[in-house]
């Protein structure tokens, strides 16, 4: 009895969920086609997933991503530090740099000889977490400029032109660097 009572009041149910008869062509719409739209692309200011936007700070050339902090940059080295992974950063600057070489390791990923853009300085480039939290340390590899004045042709003329005498003391105390 039981079992007749369900069948019943499932097809009762099925029968009340059926679709009724379509609904009558609207007339209109046949005698005037709608225009076609042109397929939209993404905009040109969306990032895919997992890239990082380019930040304000650069070091020699290369922006760093807008979630990293510029810790420090000197003459020949500069610092930058950020809560992201590391492996997303290494993509944001493989995409920005050319030439040298790429070195990905358990722990960090080294750029060695690489240049931004059209600037011909030789950089090196290492991303790694420390702490939790990714660093980039970028090195300008450019070799120092020659001290000025004629090349030092012996060792105490060397020590002269650095301003100290044969025995590493200063020459002028007063001008110490």
């Amino acid at each position: 009895m039981k079992r007749i009572a369900i069948a019943t009041l499932a097809g009762g149910m099925l029968a009340a969920c059926g679709k009724g008869p379509p609904p009558p062509p609207d007339t209109t719409a046949a005698s005037s086609p709608a225009p076609a739209r042109p397929k939209q692309a993404a905009p040109v200011d969306h990032l895919a997933n997992g890239e990082l936007a380019e930040g304000k700070d650069s070091i020699f050339g290369l922006r760093m991503p807008h979630v990293m902090e510029l810790q420090w940059k000197f003459q020949t080295e500069g610092l930058a530090v950020g809560d992201v992974e590391p492996e997303l950063v290494a993509n944001y600057v493989r995409a920005r740099v050319s030439g040298g070489k790429l070195s990905v390791g358990a722990s960090q990923t080294l750029f060695e000889d690489v240049h931004v853009g059209a600037d011909t300085r030789p950089l090196r480039i290492k991303i790694e977490r420390i702490r939790g939290r990714c660093q980039v340390e970028v090195r300008d590899l450019s070799p120092p400029p020659p001290l000025p004045g004629p090349v030092p042709t012996n060792d105490v003329d060397r020590w002269r032109q650095a301003g100290y005498g044969p025995d590493g003391t200063p020459l002028d105390p007063m001008h110490m660097k």
